[in-house]
């Protein structure tokens, strides 16, 4: 994160909704998702394919790397 020139937090990778992203850390470490919604600054909604369906989960925005 850094912020702007109003003291706003940004997000440094400029990841959106619908962009690929990999996690980095935690319970999902490693899986390729789809980023579905932010909730707040911290947390994004991803969607992960898991076992051949599409699984909703809740991680924070500092684990996901944008995917180009």
């Amino acid at each position: 994160f850094r912020c702007d020139e109003h003291d706003v937090i940004q997000r440094m990778d400029n990841i959106e909704p619908g962009d690929r992203a990999k996690i980095e850390r935690g319970s999902f470490s490693e899986f390729i998702c789809t980023v579905d919604r932010f909730e707040g600054e911290q947390r994004a909604w991803v969607l992960i394919d898991l076992l051949n369906q599409q699984t909703i989960a809740k991680v924070s925005v500092s684990h996901l790397s944008k995917i180009n």
